[in-house]
């Protein structure tokens, strides 16, 4: 979280949408979006699953993660 907060304040990827979901507290959504543990990063493109990363919150990741998901 920290990793995309930086780039919020950077101004970088502002026209990416980003939600981020506590699944202690919210499981069904974490079952909804098949998130079965934290550090979990999925990407849409609208309701489609584009990418996935599991395990993986380096800064070079999320940016690959992020920049997948613009066309």
């Amino acid at each position: 979280y920290k990793v995309l907060k930086a780039f919020e304040e950077q101004g970088r990827f502002i026209e990416v949408t980003v939600y981020a979901i506590d699944i202690d507290a919210e499981p069904h959504h974490a079952t909804y979006f098949g998130v079965g543990s934290e550090g979990t990063l999925v990407a849409f493109d609208g309701q489609k699953e584009i990418v996935r990363v599991v395990g993986d919150a380096s800064p070079e990741t999320i940016e690959i993660l992020l920049r997948s998901t613009m066309n």
